[in-house]
């Protein structure tokens, strides 16, 4: 049986038909190290929907932070205000294929600055919205 669904499975088999000599699909789940070392020297693209994403995050975003991995962002979204405060990272609303290429130029133009500012978005984030924290923000009023 297939684990993936029928629209996952026309996807990865389309991203199989490019022949693009990079490509690498990981046929099992990754270690957290694993996962998490894709992330270096890279830079993670996100255009994701603007009204799907207005308020709200990709934990791979957060992720992506975490490893100081700068990312292209839709524009408008949360994830495009947390990378313009930090310089994380390119925002931009025009998702074509051309559009995405300009913003990771930009990046590339900087990369360690870049990757710095996704650092320390990762930090200042990680702080805010770990585990940890969320279960600090529960239990700080003491009626519970």
């Amino acid at each position: 049986r297939d684990k993936y669904s029928p629209e996952i499975r026309r996807l990865i088999d389309r991203l199989k038909g490019t022949g693009y000599a990079h490509l690498t699909l990981q046929a099992e789940t990754l270690t957290p190290t694993d996962y998490l070392a894709q992330f270096h020297g890279g830079i993670s693209i996100q255009p994701y929907s603007e009204s799907d994403f207005e308020d709200r995050v990709s934990g791979v975003a957060l992720d992506a932070l975490c490893a100081a991995c700068p990312i292209v962002a839709t524009a408008n979204t949360w994830l495009a205000r947390m990378i313009w405060r930090y310089r994380a990272g390119v925002v931009t609303s025009d998702l074509s294929a051309s559009g995405l290429i300009a913003a990771i130029a930009q990046i590339l133009s900087d990369y360690n600055g870049y990757a710095r500012g996704a650092a320390n978005a990762g930090r200042a984030l990680n702080s805010q919205h770990s585990g940890s924290a969320m279960m600090a923000a529960i239990f700080e009023d003491s009626r519970l």
